[in-house]
């Protein structure tokens, strides 16, 4: 039987398929052995550091008029409880405590802002290694309000907070994430109330899981 000039094609396409399929079951979702990791009822607690900007709106009042708003360095601290719900869901609780840098208006008033997060996540596994991320909580908002007009005054107020997120891991315990989250702060100033800002922040940073 006449060979076909097409055979040495043919069999270059099955190798590189067969290459193809060993690559993406190899490729699955990494544990220990970098093996599709199990279903497993074991939680895990996770630490992260995250650095970035936030944007930070404070409301309108005579210190800050028109809702004045700045940009300024960021750092997040976060300690959390993650529970693996399927194969593609994990379901996480976390504290964190971020810290917003500080924000000035155009008559010298300065403000620095704080918080202190409770919010519950929802991961969802896109692949072995990338993850995407929705949030929500509740925020202890703090602000130090410094100004030429009148004495230093701290305000706090709890407030709402959403956020998404993106993960990528580098293994089963280090991953690299980055996250925005916006707080309902007050957009209006109001006497006899403690205001505290509206705050945007994108932070990237690394996370850590104990086995």
């Amino acid at each position: 039987m006449k060979r076909s000039k097409y055979f040495p094609l043919l069999a270059l396409a099955a190798a590189f398929n067969t290459s193809c399929i060993e690559m993406a079951h190899a490729s699955t979702f990494p544990g220990a052995a970098g093996t599709i990791a199990p279903f497993s009822n074991k939680g895990h607690v996770y630490v992260a550091t995250s650095f970035g900007v936030a944007s930070t709106k404070m409301p309108t009042s005579p210190d800050f008029k028109a809702g004045e708003s700045s940009n300024s360095l960021a750092s997040s601290l976060s300690l959390g409880y993650t529970q693996q719900y399927n194969q593609s869901w994990d379901i996480l609780g976390e504290l964190s405590y971020n810290y917003f840098g500080s924000s000035s208006s155009s008559n010298t008033s300065k403000t620095s802002t704080t918080s202190i997060d409770l919010a519950e996540i929802g991961s969802y596994h896109l692949n072995n290694r990338w993850s995407i991320m929705g949030k929500g909580g509740m925020a202890l908002l703090k602000a130090n309000l410094q100004s030429n007009t009148k004495p230093s005054q701290k305000n706090e107020a709890i407030k709402p907070l959403v956020g998404i997120g993106a993960l990528y891991r580098f293994n089963s315990q280090t991953s690299l994430q980055a996250t925005y989250t916006h707080y309902f702060g007050d957009t209006h100033y109001s006497n006899g109330t403690s205001t505290v800002p509206v705050v945007s922040s994108f932070l990237l940073g690394l996370q850590y899981t104990f086995s």
